[in-house]
């Protein structure tokens, strides 16, 4: 996929729970497994996998930090803070696409240095 369109799609604040977390998180993790460094997931989700058994075994499967933007716009449900501290190592919430990009931004560089 174009990062570009991941970039519009993800900042459009269009969301409801289509997005295969789960799978995408198998896939982050397998990557991840064949470097040798450190890594780290960064996710930015309204809170809704398409399917939550799925997703909520793949975070028990990976073995690296997972971190979650709760992704709060009208046009999206309203994420739950209480499992959010149960599935992610650190989250934090964006109730705009300005804010979501900056905190986007805010997590990789932290998560670098």
């Amino acid at each position: 996929v174009a990062p570009a369109l991941v970039s519009e799609h993800l900042l459009s604040g269009d969301s409801g729970g289509r997005t295969p977390l789960g799978k995408s998180l198998e896939v982050a993790c397998d990557l991840l497994t064949g470097s040798s460094k450190d890594g780290h997931i960064i996710i930015a989700t309204d809170d809704a996998p398409s399917d939550e058994a799925r997703y909520e075994q793949a975070l028990k499967e990976c073995h690296f930090g997972v971190h979650s933007v709760l992704v709060d716009f009208p046009s999206s449900g309203t994420p739950d803070p209480q499992r959010a501290k149960q599935w992610y190592d650190t989250y934090v919430t964006a109730t705009d696409s300005a804010q979501l990009f900056h905190i986007l931004e805010d997590f990789a560089y932290d998560l670098v240095v």
